[in-house]
């Protein structure tokens, strides 16, 4: 008998009330599973309906997503106005020979209907450190865009957002940074990830140091200025060659920034190179943005079976409407 048994033998003499909490807990376990399969084959019978002769099961899925009505009304707009957004950024782009990738659900839109998801609402896109750089000293002259950094102690991110110069905060752009570091094996990725976890905890000490007690009290902190916006850059890039020295040899894999939210970091947010190079351009509603070259491998690994009945439908995330 291990110890866990022990101690659950001993609190079943000792409590009678956790023998029956065990008998509700065996009982609730059975529900959610007899759930889970009345779903799946609930599911399973809607796409055997939807199936058409001579098609596969998998033809039927991509042709019922492709074919799911666009958002309309102020989702619609708000959809359109990223997307312009996101265009002048595509240009800016391909003419400074910066790589970038729609990643998160931009990237799924574009796989699964050649566009946005019908009820998302913002833009994200992922980099390496290296074009970041490039980029943001790039978008520091441009008349139109900038790029800016929010601080949220509460959810615990900081990553830099693209925002149009002269019109407030209502769209923006997540960037997604990524840093390049050399594994040989899934080992090597599961020891700088834990190492990672340690960095990440002295990373939000500094950065909280620096702002000051006010920054726990409010929503987010945006930083704008030009010399607070260099030294936490100057912060994020010191913590981003800690994560590097971690690793020797050339750079295999890209694992998610110190920025990103702390509540959203899996290790699913590391993964090789290569299947994000060489880099190619895809549909999006009507224009061609950058996306990974294994896009698919990509998505299985970050949300599964991209394919099956989406439970977010209608959700919207970022902005009220």
């Amino acid at each position: 008998m291990n110890i866990n048994n022990s101690i659950k033998s001993i609190l079943k003499r000792l409590l009678p009330a956790y023998h029956v909490s065990l008998r509700l807990e065996e009982q609730l376990y059975r529900m959610e599973y007899k759930m889970e399969l009345m779903n799946k084959r609930q599911e399973m019978m809607f796409w055997w309906y939807l199936r058409k002769d001579e098609e596969s099961l998998m033809e039927t899925k991509k042709r019922f997503f492709h074919n799911l009505p666009k958002a309309d009304g102020i989702l619609r707009s708000i959809q359109m106005e990223l997307l312009t957004m996101m265009d002048k950024l595509n240009q800016i782009c391909i003419l400074h020979n910066i790589s970038y990738w729609l990643d998160c659900g931009n990237l799924l839109g574009a796989v699964r209907h050649k566009g946005f998801v019908p009820w998302d609402d913002d833009i994200d896109i992922g980099m390496t450190r290296r074009e970041f750089d490039k980029l943001f000293e790039i978008i520091a002259t441009d008349p139109d865009l900038e790029i800016r950094y929010l601080y949220d102690y509460k959810n615990i991110y900081c990553f830099p957002k693209v925002f149009y110069r002269h019109k407030g905060m209502q769209c923006f752009i997540d960037i997604l940074v990524y840093e390049e570091i050399c594994c040989g094996s899934l080992s090597d990725v599961e020891v700088i990830w834990k190492e990672r976890k340690y960095l990440q905890k002295s990373f939000h000490k500094e950065l909280f140091e620096y702002l000051g007690p006010n920054s726990k009290s409010s929503k987010y902190i945006d930083i704008l200025e030009e010399e607070s916006s260099y030294f936490f850059r100057k912060i994020c890039r010191k913590y981003s060659e800690r994560i590097s020295e971690l690793s020797n040899g050339c750079e295999k894999y890209l694992m998610i920034c110190l920025e990103f939210p702390v509540d959203l970091c899996t290790k699913a947010r590391c993964y090789p190179k290569e299947w994000m190079y060489p880099i190619k351009f895809a549909e999006f509603e009507n224009c061609e943005f950058m996306v990974p070259n294994c896009e698919e491998i990509y998505l299985q690994k970050l949300y599964g079976d991209i394919y099956c009945l989406p439970d977010d439908a209608g959700y919207q995330r970022h902005i009220k409407i």
